[in-house]
Order: structure tokens, then C-alpha cells, then sequence
């Protein structure tokens, strides 16, 4: 169990690099490729968009086609869009590449709940499961600050992200080497082909329950914010206004 969660949450802890590295990049976005502020957002928050975008087909993947095999196929396309980011010479090519990282990594979280659930005993799953995510997002969340900003100013942008690529391809060469399902087998298990229409019809289900409500608003109120603050102004903010250079903002 914990062989097969760490393996799944090393592909978190890069998700989490990606998205907590925005107050970081977003210096470099306007300093190597002269982007403005409002490129910038969309640079940065179309991998929100796109992660949202994905939810109902990756669900129905991961019914379909098991977590493992479905893991492995998103972090190839976090892969590809690492690439097209680490390459890319203009705004479009650079929300592009975040865009297929946003989708790549969209189940990640997903995954590993779904990897808990299976592995762990039943009265240990939401502790598991809490433990794996918390210590992962924090690990990626601590590399992309500090750490990042520190190979952007010594390696340059290509070769960072190049570097980050890297690890993308290790995770899921091990997602496919060392993940199971479950405990009784080393193949998929498959749940009833739902159809997309029918996912959607259950998501409105479950959105008219006022018991969701409450923490809907909860999310709102806590992650929105944190994610646009913490992951994208708050570096550029710290920089123009208290005249920090980009290592000592990537500090705070």
C-alpha cells in the first residue's frame, strides 16, 4: 500500500509543483517573454480550466479503464504539455502547454482517493488518504517556490521545465510499473460503461443536494482565494511593492 501510494503521489507532488510555482513563473513570463498582466492570468489560471474542464471524462475513464492505466495515460499528457511549455516562444504556446499539464494532472488527487480506498483497511481510508495527499502537496507545493525560482535563475526556462518533463516521464513509467488497482489483482477493475450524458445528469443530482452546499461554499471561500493570491500575485506583489528580488519572493 504504501509502495503503491507513493508512486501516485509522486505525480502529485509535480501537479502541486506546477500549481503552486505560478507566483514564481509569472515574473519570468513577464520578463522573458514580455507577457502583461492579463496574459499572465490566463498563462497561469487555464490550468485551473482546463482540470475543471476534464473532471467528468476522467472519471468515466477511471471507471472504464481502471486507475491505473488511466494515471498513466494523463501524466503522459502532463508530459507532452511540460514540453510544449518548456519550448514554447509566445502566450498561446505557453497557455497551451498549461492547458495539457491542467488536464494531464486533473485525476491525480482522484487517483490516489481512489488507490487509498482499495489499499488501505476501511477505517484507515480517510486517514490514508489524507496523509498521502497532505504530504505530497506539501513536498510540491515547497518545490514550487524557493526551489523553482532557484533553477530558473541558475538553469534558465528550457532546461527547468525540460528537468521537470523528466521526472513527469519517471512518475509514470513507474504508475505503470509499480501501481495496482487493488490488492487482488494487477488488471483494471472496471465499473457499468456510464456515458457522458449520464455523468453529467448524476453531477446535477448531487449539486441539488443542500447538504453540498455548505462545503461548495467552503471551497469557494478558501481555495479560490488562496489559489489566486498564493498561486499567482502574490510573488509579482511582493517584488514591485516591497522590492524583493525573485529568490527572496519565492521565500516568502
Amino acid at each position: 500500500m504504501i509502495r503503491v501510494l507513493a508512486v501516485a503521489g509522486a505525480l502529485l507532488v509535480v501537479a502541486q509543483l506546477h500549481r503552486a510555482g505560478g507566483g514564481v513563473i509569472s515574473s519570468e513570463l513577464n520578463r522573458t517573454f514580455g507577457l502583461g498582466g492579463a496574459e499572465i492570468g490566463v498563462v497561469i489560471g487555464i490550468m485551473s480550466l482546463a482540470s475543471a474542464l476534464a473532471q467528468l471524462p476522467m472519471g468515466l475513464a477511471f471507471d472504464r479503464f481502471g486507475t491505473r492505466r488511466t494515471a498513466a495515460a494523463l501524466a503522459l499528457v502532463a508530459l507532452a504539455g511540460t514540453l510544449v511549455f518548456a519550448s514554447a516562444g509566445s502566450g498561446f504556446g505557453l497557455a497551451f502547454g498549461r492547458f495539457l499539464i491542467g488536464t494531464g494532472f486533473a485525476g491525480v488527487i482522484t487517483a490516489i482517493m481512489l488507490l487509498a480506498m482499495r489499499w488501505a483497511p476501511r477505517e484507515r481510508f480517510p486517514t490514508v488518504a489524507a496523509t498521502a495527499i497532505a504530504s505530497a502537496s506539501l513536498l510540491g507545493g515547497l518545490l514550487g517556490t524557493a526551489p523553482l525560482a532557484f533553477a530558473l535563475q541558475r538553469l534558465g526556462w528550457t532546461p527547468t521545465f525540460g528537468a521537470i518533463a523528466l521526472l513527469t516521464l519517471l512518475g509514470a513509467a513507474l504508475v505503470v510499473a509499480v501501481v495496482r488497482d487493488s490488492p487482488e489483482a494487477g488488471t483494471a477493475r472496471t465499473h457499468g460503461a456510464e456515458s457522458l450524458v449520464e455523468s453529467m445528469r448524476g453531477l446535477r443530482a448531487i449539486l441539488a443536494d443542500r447538504d453540498l452546499r455548505p462545503l461548495l461554499i467552503m471551497g469557494v471561500c478558501t481555495i479560490a482565494p488562496f489559489a489566486c493570491i498564493g498561486g499567482l500575485w502574490a510573488g509579482p506583489y511582493v517584488q514591485d511593492v516591497h522590492g524583493l528580488d525573485r529568490e527572496q519572493a519565492s521565500l516568502v
